[in-house]
This record gives structure tokens, sequence and C-alpha cells, in this order.
């Protein structure tokens, strides 16, 4: 009888203290859920600006592209002369030597390594959040599979408790 009370009570604060960890456990893991929402928010905000700043860059190269080609053909364009024909289209007139001439390929070369650098250090900070967020997870994973343990302990104790308890009732209608 003195016994089974006693295995009664272990399984009574065993149980107690499982709940408590199966409430604080839940806590935790909808708190990660939260952490890795948001991640996955940021993440996605990260793509599109990483998007955005790739088509950037690919214009940045492609202008710079064009203004060294222009700028490659310098040496025709000084031997043109007013009032004569160009040899490459004929034309008389060259209104565009000017505007030619005014192109900056330092300021393109600039802007592109600038735009170049963000794209860089975005790459860095998006493969970063996705190692957080991949870190959250596993945290995530294991956490379950540590509720589940719990649970499945749980049910176990619960088990055990009806059967000391079962012995018990008998035990105790046997005595009476």
């Amino acid at each position: 009888g003195l016994n089974r009370w006693q295995q009664l009570e272990a399984l009574a604060l065993r149980r107690r203290e499982l709940a408590t960890l199966q409430t604080t456990r839940a806590t935790q893991l909808q708190q990660v859920q939260e952490k890795i929402d948001a991640q996955e928010k940021a993440l996605v905000a990260l793509r599109e600006r990483h998007k955005a700043l790739a088509a950037q860059v690919a214009d940045k190269k492609k202008l710079l592209e064009q203004e060294q080609r222009i700028r490659s053909l310098e040496a025709h364009r000084q031997q043109l002369q007013p009032g004569e024909a160009c040899p490459l289209c004929g034309a008389h007139e060259h209104p565009a030597i000017a505007a030619y001439a005014a192109l900056d390929i330092s300021a393109t070369e600039s802007a592109l390594k600038e735009i170049q650098t963000a794209l860089d250090t975005l790459v860095e900070t998006g493969q970063q959040a996705r190692n957080d967020q991949t870190a959250a997870q596993s945290t995530q994973k294991s956490w379950l599979e540590q509720q589940t343990k719990t649970a499945e302990d749980s049910a176990r104790l619960q088990t055990e408790w009806a059967e000391v308890l079962a012995g018990l009732t008998s035990a105790t209608a046997l005595a009476v």
C-alpha cells in the first residue's frame, strides 16, 4: 500500500515536471516559428533587393560597354572634317562628336563599382540571413523532437499512473 502511494507521488511529480516542460517548449516553439517567419519575410525582401541591384549592375555594364565602344572610335572621329562625308555612314554633318567627346567613362565605371559593391554586400547579408534561418530551423527541429519525446514520456507515465492506481484500488478493495 505505502509503496504504491510513493510510486503515485513520484509519478505525479514527474508528470508535473513533464507538463511544465511541455508548456515551456510549446512557448519556445511558437517563438522560434515567429522568428523563422520573420526571417523568411526578410529573405524575400533581400531577394527582391538583390534582383533590383543585379538589374542595375547589368544596366551599368551595358552602358559602360557602349561608352567604351564609342570611345574606341575616337581615332575615327578625329579624322572627320566638317563638310566631308563620314567614311562609315556617309553623313556630311557630324553633330554627335561633341556629345561623344563629353562621355565620362570613369563616372560610369565608378557607378558600376558602387552598385556592384552594394550587391556584394547584399549577397553577404543574404547568406548570413539564410544561415541564421537554417540555424533557427535546426533548433526548431530539435525542440520538436524533444517535444515529441516529452509527449511520449507523458503518455507512458499516464499509463503507469493508471496501472499503479488500479493496483492500489484493487489492494484497497481486498483490504476492506
